[in-house]
């Protein structure tokens, strides 16, 4: 079962970084010249539609503009990172927490004593038999086969019994 948690972190720890990765292996001078590219041409086929002609001031405009924009889209992408980032750091201590807590849960099951079954024990005495044969206290069979322990007392009824002259004393 532990086994089997694991393999499943590890496969969502890949997943996690290859997307990382793949967020910071962008080359920002690749983003930065397409973007110029693309926000060039733009304008200059919008200034060659609207005005019958490229110029330079159109050429200048557009790589004015090409740099606003791919500035906009780096601080976007660098936000969106970041926030990847953060999130990614979050769950993987959630994920360590709920991890820890069922190798915790785990142990305390497997400590955990359980009495079950039919108890052989003597209608007399009230001794009970163990699984050897010998014939063991109430108490010490309880206490080495569950996590309970005894503190002993008497019964109102059992006083009686036992000791009359001292209660009567006592009233």
């Amino acid at each position: 079962m532990v086994q089997r948690e694991s393999m499943k972190e590890t496969s969502m720890s890949s997943k996690k970084y290859k997307l990382i990765g793949i967020i910071e292996n962008l080359n920002t001078l690749h983003l930065l010249f397409i973007s110029i590219l693309l926000t060039t041409i733009i304008v200059s086929i919008s200034s060659l539609f609207f005005h019958g002609e490229i110029t330079y001031d159109y050429i200048v405009t557009g790589l004015i503009t090409a740099l606003i924009v791919t500035g906009i889209i780096l601080k976007i992408l660098y936000l969106y990172q970041d926030k990847l980032k953060k999130e990614i750091n979050s769950r993987e201590k959630v994920e360590k927490a709920k991890h820890e807590l069922i190798l915790d849960l785990e142990d305390a099951l497997n400590n955990i004593k359980k009495l079950s079954g039919l108890l052989p024990i003597c209608a007399s005495c009230k001794k009970i038999r163990d699984d050897k044969g010998y014939w063991n206290q109430i108490e010490i069979y309880i206490k080495d086969h569950s996590d309970a322990d005894f503190s002993h007392s008497i019964c109102p009824d059992c006083a009686k019994k036992l000791y009359p002259d001292f209660l009567n004393k006592k009233k």
